[in-house]
C-alpha cells in the first residue's frame, strides 16, 4: 500500500467519522484479496474520503484530469494512486491503467455518472465502468451514499452485494442494473 495513501486515510479517518458520524452498511461485500469495482453515487468532495474510509484496503480512484494542473495536488493526487482521466474523450490510457490494476487484484473506485450530481437528481451513468469490469473480468460493487453532509448529521455509506456481470447483459443494461441499486439505496436527502 502506498505509504501517502495510509498516512493521509489513517490521518483524516477517525476525525472525518467522528465529526460527520457517518454510518457503514456492508463492509462485507468488499473482497479482502481480490479486485472490484466500488461504484457509488456522487453528490459531494467528500464522497471519495468516505468511500476511502469503508475499508482498510487501497482503492485506485479515477478523477477528471483538471484535478491534477495544480502541482501541488496533482502530486498528491499520484501519491494517493489517484487516475487521471480525460473526461468523455475514451482516454486509453486510464483504461489500460484501470484494468491492469483490476488484473492486479486491486479495488478501483469509480463514480459511474462521470461527475457529482446534486440534488438528488440521477444522471446517466457511463458505460466505461462496465467495459471495465467486463475487460477484467471483475464485479461492480454499487455503493449509495446517502448524506446530509453535515456535521454530527444523517450520512450513511451502504455497500451492496457485487453484481457479477452477464455475458447477455449490454454495458448500457449492466450500469442501469447497477444505478438502479445505487439509486434505490439512496435514503435520505
Amino acid at each position: 500500500m502506498k505509504r501517502v495513501y495510509c498516512f493521509f486515510r489513517n490521518l483524516l479517518k477517525p476525525f472525518i467519522m467522528f465529526l460527520y458520524q457517518v454510518k457503514i452498511e456492508g463492509k462485507e461485500h468488499i473482497p479482502t484479496d481480490s479486485s472490484a469495482i466500488l461504484a457509488p453515487n456522487h453528490r459531494s468532495n467528500w464522497d471519495p474520503l468516505w468511500v476511502a474510509f469503508i475499508t482498510n484496503r487501497e482503492i485506485a480512484f479515477l478523477a477528471k484530469e483538471e484535478l491534477f494542473h495544480n502541482k501541488i495536488i496533482g502530486f498528491l493526487l499520484k501519491k494517493c494512486h489517484v487516475i487521471p482521466i480525460k473526461r468523455n474523450t475514451g482516454d486509453m490510457a486510464a483504461i489500460r491503467t484501470c484494468i491492469r490494476s483490476l488484473k492486479k487484484g486491486e479495488l478501483l473506485g469509480i463514480f459511474p455518472e462521470g461527475t457529482r450530481v446534486k440534488n438528488g437528481k440521477e444522471s446517466e451513468p457511463k458505460e466505461g465502468v462496465a467495459l471495465l469490469a467486463s475487460k477484467a473480468g471483475a464485479p461492480i460493487i454499487p455503493i449509495s451514499i446517502s448524506a446530509d453532509y453535515r456535521m454530527f448529521g444523517k450520512n450513511k455509506v451502504v455497500i451492496h452485494p457485487p453484481v457479477v456481470l452477464q455475458d447477455t447483459w449490454t454495458y448500457e443494461e449492466s450500469m442501469e442494473r447497477v444505478m438502479k441499486i445505487v439509486n434505490e439505496g439512496v435514503t435520505l436527502g
